[in-house]
């Protein structure tokens, strides 16, 4: 993993945890990974938890998304 994927990987974590955190009830850290992807895709589709556009955070181009088995935009 690149040190830009690396920093793209937080960065979507911290905007998913936040994201999650509008319509959440547990802690971030206490979900299992499955929904911790599920916010994660979510962010990567650029829409909320209401299918609304989610606004005030950039948005990267799919090129920069790295999938699932961290390969893509290599």
């Amino acid at each position: 993993m690149t040190t830009e994927s690396i920093q793209f990987s937080v960065h979507l974590d911290v905007v998913a945890e936040s994201l999650y955190c509008r319509y959440g009830a547990a802690p971030w850290r206490d979900l299992p990974e499955d929904t911790r992807a599920h916010f994660r895709d979510l962010v990567r589709a650029g829409v909320d938890g209401a299918g609304n556009p989610l606004t005030g955070t950039p948005q990267p181009s799919a090129s920069d998304l790295p999938d699932r088995s961290g390969t893509a935009g290599r």
